[in-house]
């Protein structure tokens, strides 16, 4: 197999003429950067308000916090099996039977 890689490419112009193929990736990249830093961010702040919340003494903030918690501790994920772990179904029965 002797493929040719074209990396060329990258400086050519984009059909559109506003930048070059490097251009739109490095931008595609700075955009997923900053997506995964704001879901960080949000996911940090809401956790942190969420955790102090249970803790309170007020019985209401209390409430809320062990609402959140208790709705989406209790939400299985897809990619588990009945068993708790990823795996497959097939050991899923080992693991019941070891139990």
């Amino acid at each position: 197999m002797h493929y040719h890689w074209n990396w060329k490419i990258f400086w050519d112009l984009t059909p559109e003429g506003t930048g070059t193929y490097l251009h739109t990736l490095l931008v595609g990249l700075l955009w997923t950067l900053a997506t995964a830093l704001a879901a960080w961010i949000i996911a940090l702040t809401l956790g942190s308000l969420l955790g102090v919340l249970r803790t309170t003494p007020r019985r209401w903030a209390a409430a809320i916090g062990n609402g959140y918690v208790e709705l989406f501790r209790n939400i299985r994920s897809s990619s588990r099996c009945s068993c708790g772990s990823s795996c497959c179904p097939s050991s899923c029965r080992v693991v019941a039977a070891i139990r």
